[in-house]
């Protein structure tokens, strides 16, 4: 299999499962006492960060390419993954309809979480970006 589709399945998967353990710690503790969008603001730079971190352990490991669409390849599978989970975690496990899922996409913690996981998705590219940076 391809380093960049191997190593974006990998990211997808330690990066959610970080994120499952810290998403129960928001539900459960943060958001009813902050706010959602509050508790989503407090996750989100742990969330970033542990993605950057994450994802550079990942591109060594899997020694995916420098080149952009290898690292585009890698943050767009391990994106898709992200969506396909968390609509399937909000509509099997949550009991949730697609069309509450999709409406929910608008609320102003849920914009911010999109945000964040677009952040996520970015990351090889912008790792790819700093080396390149780094070299100049």
């Amino acid at each position: 299999m391809n380093p960049a589709l191997r190593g974006g399945a990998a990211y997808f998967a330690i990066v959610f499962a970080f994120g499952f353990v810290l998403g129960i710690v928001r539900v459960l503790w943060l958001a009813p006492r902050l706010g959602a969008l509050f508790a989503v603001a407090i996750e989100l730079p742990i969330m970033l960060a542990a993605s950057w971190l994450i994802c550079a352990a990942l591109l060594r490991r899997f020694a995916v390419p420098y080149a952009m669409g290898a690292r585009i390849a890698m943050g767009g599978l391990a994106f898709v993954l992200l969506m396909i989970a968390e609509f399937s975690l909000a509509t099997l496990a949550f009991g949730q309809s697609p069309a509450a899922f999709i409406a929910g996409i608008g609320e102003p913690h849920a914009v911010l979480g999109l945000l964040g996981q677009i952040g996520f998705a970015l990351m090889p590219w912008l790792q790819r970006e700093r080396a390149n940076d780094r070299e100049r």
